[in-house]
């Protein structure tokens, strides 16, 4: 079945289309398989054609499929016969990731996973189902036979935002959402970047002010948050949260929030975006736009308490969200959240530049870029660093003051 995959793939690649087979059972991996093959298809010019996993072999629930709407909204768009493959070809995957449910539940895996790797298939076309970050990404025959390069597709521009045309008005439209820590009753996966909610509370007062309307999304575990204002609105506890998610971001202006899966969707819908309490120096939410404004934690010795520096956080490769929060489990660091006046402060900077046109000065932003080059090399000899030079973004300049 691996041979089949790949040969499917390819022969529908040859007519003009990318298979691509998002990560419906990871809410961040969704998008970022999403991200990755739309721009490829973009840089290409080929037609996206969706291929769908209902099965979640990942978690105990194994139908708790992320995204769905979204993937509604894309299958609504294509023709009759693009939709006839895309049912065809779900069919035939939801049969294999059946199979591969039953065998893991039989236990059978465990001494057949090399035959079983070939023998069913669990996605078809691209599925990012490799470590892009790397030189050698090139492990799939049917993305090598296609020269499929992640440095390549990086800094392509896709938009999306004509799946959800509800005739907001865009200009005066800000999409919100704070990662916090009860998301760890879910998944810890990524906890390190959590916020407090009402650490924005004046930021939120900063853009009502400018005659924003502010939109809140996510999902219900996300803690209550007593704003009370007529241009703020709540839809995390709404039973569509998911569709009000993906609505939002298509028609705001710009988002401001939490890092981690949230900070990577505006680029699905191409939208500016000021992260606040991000940790990784190394994807950098994948912005490739100086428009984009990233406000980092600050991290501390467990040890001596003392703040530790850009530079002596790179020496110590705790560059990666994965390398820190490895750290911060085995209590070598504090993560330390950024306060209600450093965020307003990053916040007002953010619009001034983009909505006022205010220059800034880009020395210090230039050395953190210079910095963090070195250091990736460095920490990572097999680094893809031409695809890390092409993801830009402005660092708050207060925050590059005090840590370079």
């Amino acid at each position: 079945m691996f041979f089949f995959n790949q040969f499917i793939s390819f022969i529908f690649y040859k007519m003009g289309y990318l298979l691509i087979t998002p990560k419906t059972y990871s809410f961040g991996g969704f998008y970022q398989t999403l991200i990755y093959g739309l721009k490829f298809c973009e840089l290409k010019k080929k037609k996206n054609l969706l291929v769908i996993g209902l099965i979640n072999l990942h978690e105990k629930n194994f139908f708790k499929i992320y995204n769905f709407n979204l993937v509604l909204k894309i299958f609504y768009k294509y023709s009759i016969i693009e939709k006839f493959f895309c049912i065809l070809l779900s069919v035939i995957l939801n049969f294999n990731l059946l199979i591969l449910l039953i065998l893991r539940k039989l236990r059978l895996w465990i001494f057949f996973q090399n035959f079983f790797k070939y023998a069913v298939c669990d996605y078809f076309g691209y599925a990012n189902r490799h470590n892009h970050f790397e030189k050698h990404d090139d492990k799939d025959l049917f993305l090598k036979k296609i020269n499929f390069k992640i440095k390549d597709i990086i800094g392509q521009k896709i938009d999306f935002s004509n799946l959800y045309s509800y005739g907001y008005d865009k200009n005066k439209f800000v999409t919100f959402c704070i990662k916090d820590s009860n998301y760890d009753k879910l998944k810890s996966i990524s906890t390190s970047y959590a916020s407090d909610v009402y650490k924005c509370k004046k930021s939120l007062d900063f853009l009502i002010g400018k005659n924003f309307k502010v939109f809140k999304v996510g999902d219900p575990t996300m803690r209550k948050f007593n704003y009370l204002n007529k241009n703020y609105f709540n839809f995390c506890d709404d039973k569509k949260n998911q569709f009000y998610l993906n609505n939002s971001y298509a028609n705001c202006n710009f988002y401001f929030g939490s890092s981690a899966s949230h900070g990577i969707i505006p680029e699905l819908f191409n939208k500016k975006k000021i992260i606040i309490n991000q940790v990784d120096h190394v994807a950098l939410t994948l912005s490739t736009e100086l428009n984009n404004f990233l406000l980092f934690k600050k991290v501390y010795s467990s040890k001596t308490n003392n703040l530790i520096k850009i530079e002596e956080l790179f020496k110590k490769d705790l560059m990666s969200f994965e390398n820190l929060s490895i750290a911060e489990k085995n209590n070598e660091i504090k993560l330390v959240e950024n306060s209600e006046d450093e965020i307003l402060e990053s916040l007002i900077e953010f619009y001034e530049y983009n909505f006022k046109g205010n220059k800034i000065d880009t020395s210090l932003n230039k050395k953190y870029f210079e910095l963090r080059r070195e250091y990736l090399i460095k920490n990572n000899k097999f680094i893809n660093i031409e695809f890390f030079d092409k993801t830009l973004c402005t660092i708050s300049n207060k925050y590059l003051i005090n840590n370079l």
